[in-house]
């Protein structure tokens, strides 16, 4: 008997860190083709898109990042345009399951667990054309009759993450016995193991879920103590906590997920953050 034909998957943002996981763990079911968009290739995506014909798509592409520095830049809402132009290109085609990747930072501050039934409120120009993204990316699905899936993942880390980030800066910080000043570390955040992340988003696939779900492990750790932890598996001492260097204004020191409706569907994490941390520090003693 014949192997029926994988399904069709399409994903942008591919070079970056959640993007080369997905197409990783996603190969393994179906057929996979990454895309890179940019201002300047959208003529060429279109008909790669076209002649592809993807079953789904994954619109995990963002310009100009999500690094805090950047959060506040008019550059983020030029993404909507490249939406806006790629959403000609999906109207084109006959049938399809769009799968959009948001963020937490749609729902702005928050001192509780945050579900999906919480109403958006950014407070950067990031969560807000994020928010504008995935209002748009409905909409069109509807005149469409389009499948609409649209992931909040939170803090997601691992081996491969952005090497600024605190995770991956810190274990390389005591990799090279460097001296590191950080803030109070005072926050309380979801951290999710990015293996985590791409077995989530499969078993959504895979279910045909539709809506809106947030990708994180529901619970709540104070950043300084993921910091301990690293420096103890490397005996490490050289961390000095600067509270001079907290972030003020519209920064939330409290941002964890309520996933709940995750797990209604089967789902439940493999990693908790002990053994997590662990396989991200060997990958990088590797």
């Amino acid at each position: 008997m014949e192997r029926p034909n994988k399904l069709k998957v399409m994903i942008s943002g591919a070079n970056g860190f959640l993007g080369k996981n997905l197409i990783a763990h996603l190969s393994k079911t179906y057929d996979v083709r990454s895309v890179s968009i940019r201002h300047d290739n959208l003529k060429f995506v279109g008909d790669d898109i076209l002649k592809y014909q993807p079953d789904i798509f994954i619109y995990n592409g963002w310009y100009d990042g999500n690094s805090f520095s950047s959060v506040n830049n008019y550059e983020q809402f030029n993404n909507i345009n490249i939406a806006i132009e790629l959403g000609k290109v999906f109207s084109q085609l006959k049938d399809l399951y769009f799968v959009g990747v948001g963020s937490f930072a749609e729902y702005g501050i928050n001192k509780t667990l945050i579900s999906e039934e919480d109403k958006e409120c950014a407070n950067n120009y990031y969560g807000a054309s994020k928010n504008i993204l995935k209002t748009f990316t409905k909409t069109l699905c509807e005149v469409n009759n389009f499948k609409w899936l649209w992931l909040r993942p939170c803090y997601i880390y691992g081996p491969g993450d952005v090497h600024s980030r605190l995770i991956p800066n810190t274990i390389q910080a005591c990799i090279d016995n460097k001296n590191l000043i950080l803030n109070s570390c005072d926050s309380i955040v979801d951290y999710l193991y990015i293996d985590d992340f791409t077995s989530a988003v499969n078993q959504l696939l895979l279910n045909k879920n539709t809506g809106i779900f947030n990708i994180c492990s529901g619970e709540q750790y104070v950043v300084k103590d993921i910091i301990n932890m690293i420096k103890q598996e490397f005996n490490y001492h050289n961390i000095t906590f600067d509270s001079s260097k907290d972030r003020k204004n519209s920064y939330t020191n409290h941002i964890c997920g309520d996933n709940s409706k995750l797990q209604q569907i089967g789902w439940s994490a493999k990693y908790n953050i002990q053994s997590g941390i662990k396989k991200t520090i060997n990958n990088y003693e590797k």
